[in-house]
């Protein structure tokens, strides 16, 4: 595929790919502080790395299961 097709922003290495790229996301506390929250730094960080593995979808970014 040449260049001239693709959009100006993307090189040839970072070109959407046919081949889905699983991702899996990893979170990690170091104390037990806040755990108990309704809404605590892991669901936090769980929430940040889904939706960066979302907005890299069209490079074939897919959140494993």
């Amino acid at each position: 595929m040449g260049t001239d097709t693709m959009p100006p922003r993307w090189s040839e290495e970072e070109a959407p790919s046919s081949t889905p790229l699983r991702c899996a996301i990893y979170t990690r506390k170091s104390t037990e502080e806040g755990l108990n929250q309704e809404f605590n730094s892991l669901e936090a960080q769980r929430e940040a790395a889904a939706a960066y593995i979302a907005s890299q979808r069209q490079l074939g970014w897919m959140l494993g299961i």
